[in-house]
């Protein structure tokens, strides 16, 4: 009776919305989030929406980070990270085409910002949703 009692109660004290939404500013996620590959060399282009929050400092800064994946096997290891000031629309990378195969890179890129304002005690930087494209 105390094992139902345990597996009853312990599920409820789990509340995703703790994780999921924050109270407070938040950032939009980038727009039109597209590539261009001519060999190893790709091409991202993405737009800044027009809805952001006053209360964020600007410009703003983009996050792109390189994953690399083999569909099937749950092993992602992180290629690199940028971190790109000045509110950019455009960023150029190096995705290995030889060697690869079987491999996928997804690549996720994140608006960044700071609260012109923060409370004592919590950091002021803000990462949007990750917008995220596949490169097979």
């Amino acid at each position: 009776m105390l094992l139902t009692w345990v597996c009853l109660c312990i599920p409820s004290c789990y509340d995703r919305n703790i994780l999921d939404s924050k109270e407070g500013v938040s950032l939009p996620p980038v727009t039109g989030l597209e590539y261009t590959r001519s060999g190893d060399q790709v091409t991202l282009t993405w737009g800044i929406p027009s809805d952001i929050p006053p209360e964020i400092s600007r410009p703003l800064s983009v996050n792109v980070q390189v994953l690399r994946y083999r569909p099937g096997v749950l092993s992602i290891t992180r290629v690199d990270t940028h971190t790109l000031s000045g509110e950019p629309l455009t960023a150029s990378l190096t995705v290995p085409n030889e060697d690869n195969a079987g491999y996928e890179y997804h690549i996720v890129v994140k608006l960044t910002g700071h609260l012109k304002e923060s409370v004592y005690g919590y950091s002021s930087q803000i990462f949007s949703l990750g917008q995220t494209i596949i490169i097979e």
